[in-house]
């Protein structure tokens, strides 16, 4: 059975049917609630509720429906209020808007400016953007209609080659003067348009930035990467082989290894061990002599790439810090913690248990509270000379405090009756502990290294605000 006939088979059932386009109706309810008219549309609807919202809503509201959904003119000319009597500036907007849509068309097109021929203006950075949408026929209607109001630039063509439409860089190339740059190419090798790349080789002169065969290997696109190597000068840097290795590219990290000489950094094995790819940490460990840090055994560790961990411990001699149980704790991963107490000797800080407990993993509680007894509630080995907590200083016990009645979101878990102690959480980033991606692991509010950040700028009145702001999370 194909996969059209069980969607057919699956839609004539007159209850499945009607629980999702019940479920459309309450996801449109609740999105787009905003003060703009423009932006108060939300992302789908059905028709029946287009309409009803049409004959609801103020006239200049109507028009979000053409910009917003690009719906056929022979649905939107039933409901399109006399032009005269809205606004010129929501006319404008909203059939500017309606030409950057990717599901315009000509047809549409002309009868809006027809409706409101005594206003259209194309924006000056329209026709860069339809570029890339691939609508050849409306960059060459405007053009031809508004010769005197087009601005392109040489965006279109890079936005194109990006888009993968090689009909318009060939109409642009032919018919205009704007040429390129070279992130053209760059962009092409990104999204693996290797027959982009192949024409802009041939037939532009502008070429491209190392970024694009660093892109391309980011991508997995060795046919690309092969290309570039073959045909092209500008080569690449050790960011292609890391992006390969962290991304999972084999096939392009072991063509970059045989074939080029710029090799790889640390983050090589340090981002694949985070995104828990073995493979390549192993053939890294074999291959090349980079090697890594601590961050690929922390990182494994709070994602719970538990082979990670033991291939790390077992080959390499890096090891990890205090942070590895920490964030292991964090996230439930038990057997991870458990790996970690018996072969390693970094410990944790009494932050483990506290926020194993307040995200409900009690197997990890009740794992660490025998592990370390309350006279070592910072779960570190104290006879051990090479502790790698550099922040013996600080009680960490400080970060949560369980007097607060406030909530908030921790690493994507909600803390019911917790909170941070602002403070003991500067104290704790300015350390080093927490610098950059090692605090990342321990919180997760949006603006959470930005304000810590401040705050290591003497800017603490502001921090402070900034992280009260962060308990609504």
């Amino acid at each position: 059975m194909t996969t059209t006939n069980i969607f057919l088979e699956i839609f004539r059932n007159k209850v499945i049917r009607n629980r999702i386009f019940n479920d459309i109706s309450w996801l449109t309810s609740r999105l787009g609630e905003t003060s703009e008219p423009f932006e108060a549309v939300p992302k789908y609807a059905k028709g029946r509720d287009l309409i009803l919202e049409s004959l609801d809503t103020k006239k200049e509201e109507r028009l979000a429906m053409v910009g917003e959904y690009a719906l056929p003119w022979d649905f939107i000319k039933h409901y399109l209020p006399d032009a005269k009597s809205v606004y010129y500036l929501y006319r404008l907007k909203s059939i500017n808007r309606y030409c950057l849509h990717r599901n315009a068309t000509l047809h549409t097109l002309k009868h809006l400016v027809e409706w409101s021929r005594d206003c259209f203006l194309p924006k000056d950075w329209m026709l860069d953007e339809v570029a890339r949408n691939g609508n050849l026929d409306i960059i060459q209607y405007i053009i031809k209609e508004f010769p005197e109001d087009v601005q392109l630039t040489a965006k279109a063509i890079d936005n194109a080659s990006g888009a993968g439409h090689l009909h318009i860089v060939d109409w642009l190339h032919v018919n205009r003067s704007e040429g390129c740059t070279s992130q053209a190419m760059a962009l092409a090798a990104k999204y693996g348009r290797l027959e982009i790349i192949e024409w802009l080789h041939k037939n532009r002169t502008e070429g491209c930035t190392v970024d694009a065969m660093d892109w391309a290997a980011e991508g997995g696109h060795l046919s690309i990467v092969s290309y570039l190597h073959n045909n092209r000068s500008e080569g690449c840097t050790k960011w292609a082989m890391d992006k390969a290795a962290e991304f999972g590219r084999m096939d392009v990290l072991q063509w970059l290894h045989n074939n080029r000489s710029e090799g790889c950094t640390t983050d090589a094995m340090d981002w694949s061990s985070e995104k828990g790819r073995l493979a390549i940490v192993s053939w890294l460990h074999h291959n090349r002599r980079e090697g890594c840090t601590t961050e690929a055994m922390d990182m494994a560790a709070m994602n719970g790439h538990i082979s990670v961990v033991s291939f790390l411990h077992q080959n390499r001699t890096e090891g990890c810090t205090s942070r590895a149980m920490d964030c292991a704790a964090m996230n439930g991963h038990i057997s991870v913690v458990s790996f970690l107490y018996q072969h390693r000797t970094e410990g944790c800080s009494s932050f483990a248990i506290n926020v194993a407990r307040s995200n409900g993993y009690l197997d990890v509680v009740s794992f660490l509270q025998h592990a370390y007894p309350p006279e070592d509630q910072d779960g570190n080995d104290n006879n051990n000379e090479n502790n790698n907590n550099d922040n013996n200083n600080i009680d960490q016990s400080t970060l949560i405090d369980p007097s607060s009645s406030s909530s908030f979101t921790l690493q994507n878990n909600t803390f019911t009756n917790t909170n941070f102690n602002f403070n003991a959480v500067k104290g704790f980033y300015e350390s080093g502990s927490g610098s950059g991606a090692n605090l990342s692991c321990l919180m997760n509010p949006p603006s959470t290294v930005y304000i810590l950040e401040m705050s290591k700028n003497d800017d603490d009145d502001e921090a402070q605000g900034l992280w009260d702001d962060t308990a609504s999370y």
